[in-house]
This record gives structure tokens, sequence and C-alpha cells, in this order.
């Protein structure tokens, strides 16, 4: 996943304007980054820290239904523990939230789907956004600008 985007970096940096490029490398750092966070968070198992079963089988069933998944309550009912112990041990063991890392996948996942060219509406209601101003407001939050301009800007380049 990670070597896709320095495909990107390299294909932008060939192709873009030099002012549209720095703004593409800089969102795509940011990506670069946020992947290499969420791996290492899926890989925290060590001899020193190992990961409860539970908060496997919860990374486990986020990565398997990332865009059906929108509450932790309903993944504590699928666990079949109560919400408040997930969210602790969870929380405990991964040093984020599970809402939060849920949020911060699919946001990846958007950004990916963008920089592929795909229509920003579109993106929203395949990441299990039925409101597109909540997906807006979440994917702002989260890359520091809307997903319509990540979309021209790849229009941009591949003109």
């Amino acid at each position: 996943r990670i070597g896709g985007i320095f495909d990107k970096v390299d294909f932008y940096y060939h192709n873009c304007p030099q002012d549209i490029f720095k703004e593409l490398a800089l969102s795509l750092a940011k990506e670069i980054v946020l992947n290499i966070q969420l791996f290492h968070q899926d890989n925290l198992i060590t001899a020193h820290n190992p990961i409860h079963p539970l908060v496997e089988r919860a990374i486990e069933h986020i990565n398997n239904h990332l865009f059906s998944l929108t509450t932790v309550k309903e993944l504590a009912a699928t666990l079949g523990v109560s919400e408040g112990y997930l969210k602790a041990l969870f929380t405990e063991q991964m040093k984020i939230p599970p809402k939060q890392y849920l949020t911060e996948k699919k946001m990846l996942r958007a950004k990916a789907m963008l920089l592929d060219g795909a229509p920003p509406t579109q993106v929203a209601i395949h990441c299990g956004y039925n409101n597109y101003v909540t997906f807006y407001r979440l994917y702002v939050k989260f890359f520091g600008n809307s997903p319509t301009e990540d979309r021209k800007s790849v229009e941009i380049s591949g003109e």
C-alpha cells in the first residue's frame, strides 16, 4: 500500500507543476505516516505487550467490515461484550479509541479512492457515510483540505 503512494509521488513529480506537486507531496506524506502508524498499531504484538484476543478480533472485524460498520456499540454487540469494556480494553492496548481507529481507516481509504479519481459523493457513500456533510467535515478535520480539493488536484495533475 505504501509502495503505491510512492508511485503516486513519482508520477506527480514528473507530471505536475511545482506548486501543485508540493501540495500533493505534503498530502501524500501525511498518508504515508498515517499508514505506517496504522500498520504499527495493527502489529503491536510483542513478547512484552501481547494483544488481547478480544482486541485482535475487534481489529479483524473492523478490517473485514470497514464500510458497513458504523458504531462501537455495533462492534461490541458483534463481539458479545459491553461497549464500555471494549472501548477501555481497545484504547489501553492500541493507544487509540476504537471509533478513532475505525474513522482513520475509513479516511485513509477515502483518500486513496479520491486520488484514484473517484467522485467525492461516491466515496462518501462507499465508505458508509449516508450524510455527505458528515463525511466532508471528518475528511477536512483529518487531512486539512476537502475531498473535492484532493479530487481536483488529481484531475489537474492528469491533464
